[in-house]
């Protein structure tokens, strides 16, 4: 597990990253969908943290 830091419209968040080769998808934990709502359009390759 690491600490991962992202910026946000100015806004610094620090995530728990969980990195290893049994892991074979990306993750997202429902603890950072807490403090963000998410939006995402996979057809159009947009993610989106926020309003």
């Amino acid at each position: 597990m690491y600490l991962g830091k992202i910026i946000l419209d100015g806004q610094e968040y620090e995530i728990p990253v969980f990195a290893g080769r049994a892991i074979t998808e990306i993750l997202l934990g429902s603890a950072w969908l807490k403090i963000l709502p998410l939006t995402v359009n996979y057809q159009a390759s947009i993610l989106t943290f926020g309003d």
